[in-house]
């Protein structure tokens, strides 16, 4: 999913460039059919930046746990924690 946040960043940058380097409306005033996908471009990019939890409101909706504290990372950290208690009771019992 990173890697497609980063392909619409690239593809959004190019719209806006030749959005900038031209005008917006065609002759009879419509909006040039590049802002509209511009606009969807970047609306895509705003949904999949709140899956990857990159804003911290993003975060905040996706947290693990009952806890409000309690986010992915805090999970990772607790897992990781577990694992090397049971690593290291595991060696102590061999050493006995």
């Amino acid at each position: 999913m990173l890697r497609r946040f980063a392909e619409l960043e690239y593809l959004a940058s190019r719209c806006y460039a030749a959005l900038r380097d031209s005008e917006i409306v065609n002759g009879r005033g419509e909006s040039k059919r590049l802002l509209t996908d511009y606009r969807r471009l970047v609306q895509t990019q705003h949904s999949l930046a709140n899956s990857l939890g990159l804003s911290p409101a993003a975060r905040m909706a996706i947290k693990v746990g009952g806890l409000p504290e309690d986010d992915i990372v805090a999970a990772f950290a607790r897992d990781e924690m577990a694992e090397r208690k049971q690593i290291e009771s595991k060696r102590g019992k061999k050493d006995e």
